[in-house]
């Protein structure tokens, strides 16, 4: 896709596809965790609608901690969320709700396309801190 943006050119991503790597990118790129670390959920819950695929993604907010021993570097609770199963409760409603097209959902976690075909509803304050979280670089 970068080497796509930079030439100008655009194709087309298969809808499971682009929702596999919504879900990548949810799940492994902000929500992973590695062996070291710990979380510790918290309150606040998103759900990512993908609406070509009716693929539903929950995330929870929550803290992460522990201390990386190849460079010593500490972390204690720091705001991260993972994807979690859906709540067994059907009238629990999310805090916000995040939704588009899978390629579209796709392309904006990964910071490749500004917002303009993703659709948002709910708390403002914790709307905030999940931009915070895929706004932030993937280290």
């Amino acid at each position: 896709m970068d080497a796509e943006q930079t030439a100008g050119l655009t194709s087309e991503v298969g809808a499971a596809l682009a929702a596999d790597g919504v879900h990548e990118c949810l799940d492994v790129m902000y929500g992973g965790m590695p062996s070291w670390g710990s979380w510790e959920p918290g309150e606040g819950l998103v759900r990512v609608d993908v609406t070509d695929t009716g693929d539903a993604f929950w995330v929870r907010f929550g803290t992460f901690s522990g201390t990386d021993p190849e460079s010593g570097t500490s972390y204690a609770g720091e705001e991260d969320f993972h994807v979690v199963e859906a709540p067994d409760d059907p009238d629990l409603e999310p805090d916000v709700v995040v939704d588009g097209t899978a390629a579209t959902l796709d392309l904006w976690l990964w910071d490749r396309t500004d917002d303009a075909g993703v659709s948002t509803a709910g708390d403002r304050d914790v709307l905030a801190r999940f931009r915070a979280v895929v706004g932030s670089p993937i280290t």
